[in-house]
């Protein structure tokens, strides 16, 4: 890296891009995903690594990046505030018009941003944009192909709303290239099991996530990955949010209910709204997520009470709501 690039940020422009890198105790194959990073064709960004009071030498291995290119900005807390809050704390530093997060041990090919913003630019009816994702190993090489992602490309948001959640699929898409003002208008990741499900359903009702055919995602595979390490369901909350957790549901009703809370959060229409609740009074009924006929009773009623509101009048001119993403 040239050190000629080194400047200050105080007086540049900002980005079009910023990537979000969250790390904790990931000194191991941090430079690696680093590297992978500046090393895009599309240079038109900035990289936000914030660490997670680390006890290895990510925090060394991230100063010293910082301090070798100017695109690199650096930020530490020094007590352990849990993978959510680190993930949405990058979110908060960005300053560009599209935002990406990216693991501290995966790696990019060298044309993802710039693909994933072509697409973006080129279709302002979508918010997000991934590519596909092969499995690597420990040493970077390619051991399989992740074929169970998402593309929800549809017009209507209640076929997009209800593919999401009837679906089998990997969450890989969060870390998809991402309107930055669309997540904004999101509660961003959560403090439960689930909640990147909960994040793209929400993305998902407010406009279309889009699947590159190229394979240009790395997801590392190895032994000390969060899902490997933390495989009880207490130690996966605790690793996302180590505070004693005050909501006393379980993960699967709490995903529920922020399914619910995003249709009603998200500027529908009363026909979409319905028909979203209807879709997740379904999935209940399935017992895809065992939460009982009470939760699907409330969310049918809810949806019978939007069904028979007396049809309101034509907005007059002026009033229109802004849907766009």
């Amino acid at each position: 890296m040239n050190a000629a690039r080194k400047k200050s940020t105080a007086t540049t422009p900002a980005p079009r891009i910023s990537i979000g890198l969250p790390v904790r105790n990931g000194s191991r194959y941090l430079e690696a995903a680093v590297q992978s990073i500046l090393g895009q064709t599309c240079e038109d960004f900035e990289l936000i690594i914030r660490d997670n009071a680390s006890t290895d030498d990510s925090v060394d291995i991230a100063r010293s990046l910082a301090q070798s290119d100017d695109r690199i900005r650096f930020e530490s807390s020094a007590a352990n505030e849990g993978a959510a809050a680190n993930f949405n704390a990058v979110f908060r530093l960005a300053r560009g018009e599209y935002f990406k997060w990216t693991a501290h041990d995966d790696l990019l090919r060298p044309t993802f941003v710039e693909a994933c913003l072509d697409y973006l630019d080129a279709n302002p009816q979508a918010v997000l944009c991934h590519a596909q994702t092969e499995r690597i190993d420990e040493e970077g090489n390619v051991t399989g192909h992740y074929g169970d992602e998402l593309e929800l490309v549809q017009s209507d948001p209640c076929r997009r709303f209800g593919e999401f959640i009837h679906s089998r699929h990997a969450c890989f898409s969060i870390f998809g290239l991402i309107r930055t003002r669309t997540l904004a208008r999101t509660p961003l990741i959560g403090a439960w099991l689930g909640s990147d499900r909960n994040l793209l359903a929400e993305l998902a009702l407010i406009g279309k996530l889009r699947l590159l055919e190229e394979t240009l995602y790395q997801r590392r595979d190895h032994p000390d990955a969060s899902i490997r390490k933390h495989t009880g369901e207490r130690e996966r909350l605790t690793w996302f949010d180590p505070r004693p957790a005050p909501d006393a549901l379980t993960p699967t009703i709490k995903r529920v209910r922020e399914y619910e809370a995003s249709i009603h959060r998200v500027a529908l229409s009363e026909r979409d709204r319905a028909c979203c609740l209807g879709k997740l009074a379904a999935w209940c009924r399935e017992g895809r997520l065992h939460t009982g006929e009470a939760v699907a009773e409330k969310i049918r009623s809810e949806r019978a009470a939007i069904r028979d509101k007396p049809s309101r009048q034509p907005a007059k001119a002026g009033e229109q709501r802004d849907m766009t993403p």
